[in-house]
């Protein structure tokens, strides 16, 4: 931008440049959102494989409400 450019193309040019910043804020929003919903995909099919192996072994492991450690219950140690 030179100043002998008239008011007219001053405007001009920095509206150019407005867009171009809008239009960069827009797409790394869009890239933020797509990080954010395959982050959500990642954990449901965490928490699908995690089904699928309990259901394989038949076991599951849980937190021990005293210690806290983890424990492995197998289908027949649980009585109802």
């Amino acid at each position: 931008m030179r100043f002998s450019d008239s008011a007219f193309k001053r405007i001009q040019s920095l509206q150019e440049a407005l867009y171009k910043v809008q239009g960069r804020i827009a797409k790394i929003a869009d890239s933020l959102r797509t990080l954010e919903e395959s982050e959500q995909r990642f954990e449901l099919e965490r928490q699908r494989i995690e089904i699928m192996r309990i259901r394989a072994s038949g076991s599951v492991e849980v937190d021990d409400p005293e210690g806290g450690e983890m424990l492995d219950v197998e289908p027949e140690d649980v009585r109802c």
